[in-house]
């Protein structure tokens, strides 16, 4: 078998061998010497001693072996065994050629062989350690024959890999190989000796650091000189263990600087301090730095105080750091509470916070009663979120940013024309921003006690232009976008639209008294909204007169719209395309108008009186769009359960719809519930009975009369088919009535109220 240097095929695990013998390398070289050959003979026989052949003889041989040598190193072991493969005749030429090409060739081999298990043996990858020491004796102290050491096995290692690679070869490869092998082993060894020290070294460093990391993991200070004293009886004893007290001390030093990294400066300065049994304590066993000249225990002990000094600081800045955060987060949850039941208004604009850096500074609540408000109120109606906000007394930001956004864009707002089928286009940009924005304002000026943040939200400037763009909608019927366009025209010249203003307020002002009471009637005085509707009829008139139209004609004419376009409402005006229409308009005198009117006499009146309030002060208020009715007494909301009584137009509506009989029966029997009135003590003032002057109890005018009376109790009455019986029998049903909960102020229909809860 030819010799291959690149992979010898050997790598068995360490274990004993049978280690054979070398050849007799001389008996080989005397085998196979050239001098005992056939041809020396031969030549010898024929006489060819003469000096001269056997000096051409010489001159052959040292070719063939610098031929053999120069061939078989010009390739790698590999390529050169292939190459006898593919070559056989290589083998025919001399022996002496022969001889030096085995020779040669098995050198390499084995200088081949000899670095990669040295290169194994420093790694690491191959170790021949001792097989542990209570293996080699038994029990009666005799040495166990199988107990093997780690040059036993590197020995046999070897030798099964020098085995290997000579395996069917000639003595002349064998020479080769050897030529160096002794002296490999011996190399091979002590690599071999030198890794097993440092590893245990290391193996004793880290298990002493283990060992002592583990005795230290719960000791207190007063505890670590007993504990090192424990670790010192454990670890070095007996004498010549591998826990020596080179490995102690390194232990010393790892949990010092575990402990100093941690800043605990008691533990380090105990461990340190601690006397060993040779008199020197742990800090001075640890020595000093050859370069530096620094001693390790004295930079461990200022590292540790170095620690405790961070340590603490941080600690600080931490604890005013949560402190901040604390304060900040009882803060936002006190606003989110008081969010629930609308009590955030009550948080003050300013608290007293704890700062980060541990001060106490003055801090307004806005911005945390906003982000709060904004969290609270995610996915809610915009209607809804207004109202939150309102009653919270906070600005909605993104309101405001709506708005605002509208008023930079009024400007650009377009007409929007028709298209080929007479349809209205599209809103452009520009005015679909408008359009948001005017609606946004809207919501808040359709509140109660809502103009004031609309103001707020939209700038002073913007509030007004909007309040020209609703009074011309109102008066003129102008869309949003087509009204935006003639404020925009006209608030271009500002000190003109000053003077036309005050023009207009000139000549509303001018309308006596006595003409709205003669065009509106004097059964119902005017005091509810009468304000707004001449501020919008004077800001119409203003834009008129700004579009070129003579003041007194526009006076003449407002004469004439305002009765055409407006009703007396319990002394509010509203306009009448805003009084709900229930369909019902044509069977009931007085229209529209009068069946509004019935719902604040049957419902709000009633309401109020069980409160104690003057039906005179009962008003209806329009919400800014008209698309609702707020009843008011005093300035004050008039409440129905506890929240203030306002109803949509389809609320009102569907409560005509449901009055509608009783409204008819209470006509058709008024005569009667006159007469009944007759009978009843203080009749001279009953019909004051429901005003606070006129109550029951400072007119002697019995609950059981109130309710007998009342439409509701007249009406319960006539069901009961007691209309017509003596005073005496109807009085006894009406005590029965009120027993059961009946009031002179029950409804003929429920009354549903749409007041916001502030809710999704």
């Amino acid at each position: 078998m030819a010799l291959d240097s690149s992979n010898n095929g050997y790598n068995p695990t360490p274990q004993l061998q049978q280690v054979l013998a070398s050849p007799d390398i001389q008996g080989i070289r005397q085998r196979d010497d050239v001098n005992n050959s056939k041809s020396y003979q031969l030549a010898k026989q024929l006489g060819a001693l003469q000096p001269e052949i056997k000096s051409i003889q010489g001159e052959i041989a040292q070719s063939d072996k610098q031929r053999a040598e120069a061939d078989v190193n010009s390739m790698s072991t590999e390529a050169y065994a292939q190459h006898l493969k593919n070559n056989p005749s290589q083998l025919t030429q001399s022996p002496v050629y022969n001889a030096m090409a085995s020779r040669v060739n098995a050198q390499n081999v084995a200088s081949t062989t000899q670095q990669g298990i040295m290169q194994k043996i420093a790694s690491g990858e191959q170790t021949f350690a001792d097989n542990p020491l209570v293996d080699k004796y038994d029990a009666q102290g005799n040495q166990n024959p199988n107990w093997v050491s780690g040059n036993q096995k590197l020995q046999a290692y070897l030798q099964g890999a020098r085995n290997h690679d000579l395996q069917g070869q000639d003595a002349y490869a064998v020479a080769g190989y050897d030529s160096t092998w002794q002296q490999f082993v011996q190399k091979a060894t002590n690599e071999n000796s030198g890794v097993l020290a440092a590893h245990s070294l290391a193996w004793a460093a880290q298990t002493s650091e283990n060992r002592f990391t583990n005795m230290m993991s719960n000791a207190t200070p007063d505890q670590i000189p007993a504990l090192i004293a424990q670790f010192r009886d454990e670890t070095q004893q007996p004498a010549g263990t591998i826990f020596n007290k080179k490995a102690a001390s390194a232990a010393y030093e790892s949990q010092a600087l575990q402990w100093a990294d941690a800043g605990d400066v008691a533990k380090v300065k105990a461990l340190l301090n601690t006397q060993l049994d040779d008199g020197v304590s742990v800090k001075l066993s640890m020595g000093t730095n050859p370069l530096t000249g620094e001693k390790s225990g004295e930079k461990i002990l200022r590292h540790a105080e170095l620690v405790f000094e961070q340590n603490t600081n941080r600690a600080e800045v931490a604890f005013h750091k949560q402190n901040y955060q604390n304060a900040k987060e009882n803060l936002s949850s006190g606003i989110t509470e008081a969010l629930k039941t609308d009590q955030a208004g009550f948080i003050p604009a300013q608290v007293s916070m704890p700062t980060e850096s541990g001060g106490v500074k003055q801090t307004s609540t806005d911005a945390e009663k906003y982000t709060e408000f904004d969290k609270f109120t995610q996915g809610w109606k915009p209607e809804d979120r207004a109202v939150k906000a309102m009653n919270n007394n906070i600005d909605d930001l993104n309101a405001q940013n709506i708005i605002r956004a509208a008023g930079n864009t009024m400007g650009n707002v377009t007409t929007r024309g028709v298209d080929e089928n007479g349809k209205e286009k599209p809103a452009g940009a520009a005015n679909q921003t408008y359009l948001a924005g005017y609606k946004q304002w809207e919501i808040y000026k359709n509140l109660p006690n809502g103009a004031a943040a609309a103001s707020r939200l939209a700038t002073t400037e913007v509030n007004k232009s909007f309040e020209a763009v609703h009074a011309l909608q109102n008066t003129l019927q102008m869309s949003a976008e087509d009204a935006a366009l003639t404020v925009t025209n006209a608030n271009a010249n500002p000190k003109a639209m000053g003077d036309y203003r005050k023009q207009a307020n000139s000549l509303i002002s001018a309308l006596e008294p006595s003409w709205w009471a003669k065009t509106f009637g004097d059964s119902m005085p005017l005091k509810g909204n009468v304000d707004q509707v001449t501020g919008d009829l004077a800001t119409t008139m203003a834009y008129q007169i700004a579009a070129g139209g003579d003041p007194k004609t526009i006076l003449k004419s407002m004469e004439t719209f305002i009765p055409n376009n407006y009703s007396n409402v319990a002394g509010s005006l509203i306009p009448n395309k805003n009084i709900p229409n229930s369909g019902l308009e044509s069977q009931v005198v007085g229209g529209s108008v009068a069946l509004f009117t019935r719902l604040r006499d049957e419902v709000a009146i009633k309401v109020g009186a069980s409160q104690g309030i003057n039906p005179d002060e009962i008003t209806v208020a329009p919400s800014y769009d008209g698309g609702s009715f707020t009843f008011m007494a005093g300035g004050q909301y008039l409440k129905l359960d506890g929240r203030a009584f306002v109803m949509t137009s389809k609320q009102v509506v569907a409560w005509e719809k449901k009055d509608f009989p009783a409204l008819q029966g209470d006509k058709a029997y008024a005569s009667d519930r006159n007469a009944l009135k007759d009978q009843l003590t203080g009749n001279t003032m009953i019909d004051n009975m429901f005003s606070p002057e006129g109550s029951a109890f400072k007119n002697k005018v019995s609950v059981e009369d109130q309710y007998l009376y009342s439409n509701s109790g007249y009406r319960g009455l006539v069901n009961a088919g007691l209309a017509k019986k003596p005073l005496a029998e109807q009085r006894a049903w009406a005590t029965k009535q009120l027993s059961q909960g009946a009031s002179w102020t029950d409804n003929a229909a429920p009354v549903p109220t749409t007041t916001p809860s502030g809710g999704k």
